[in-house]
């Protein structure tokens, strides 16, 4: 029965941990198999053992996520974004919108008397409020289903 170029899944998740990348364990494999082809071993022998590999790389890629994940602090981190402002945490979207730009009537009067619709959809305030998403095609695609 083949095994996978006898490295355990273990082996992996260190290599993972200490840094080396997937390209350069899958480097390392290749240098491997290139090695038991020379000595004469089956090409069906080593597909085998490429599956068993692959089986072994997910799960171990799982268990290194499952590392990164509950590394030290980092639950603590989490709680304190959950628990921030969107002003905070970086994100104006999650709080509903991009905030708007104010308009100037001095510097720009002719922005003041487009309507509000436009000023909105070029991210200007009309009355201080947030650029709502736009719903529904419109008169040109009534529908929605095809182009005409």
């Amino acid at each position: 029965m083949p095994t996978s170029y006898g490295i355990s899944q273990n082996a992996i998740l260190a290599a993972l941990k200490s840094g080396k990348s997937k390209s350069e364990i899958y480097d390392a494999i290749d240098n491997k198999k290139e090695k038991l082809f020379d000595k004469g071993v089956k090409p069906s022998t080593i597909e085998k053992m490429d599956k068993l590999f692959d089986k072994r790389f997910d799960n171990a890629m799982d268990d290194y996520r499952y590392h990164l994940k509950n590394r030290p602090g980092m639950k603590e981190y989490r709680k304190k974004q959950r628990s921030a402002k969107a002003s905070d945490t970086g994100s104006e979207f999650k709080s509903g919108g991009k905030v708007l730009k104010p308009v100037d009537k001095s510097k720009n009067p002719g922005l003041s008397k487009l309507p509000t619709k436009v000023r909105n959809k070029m991210g200007y305030m009309k009355k201080g409020c947030r650029v709502m998403s736009k719903r529904g095609m419109g008169k040109a695609m009534r529908g929605g289903g095809c182009v005409r």
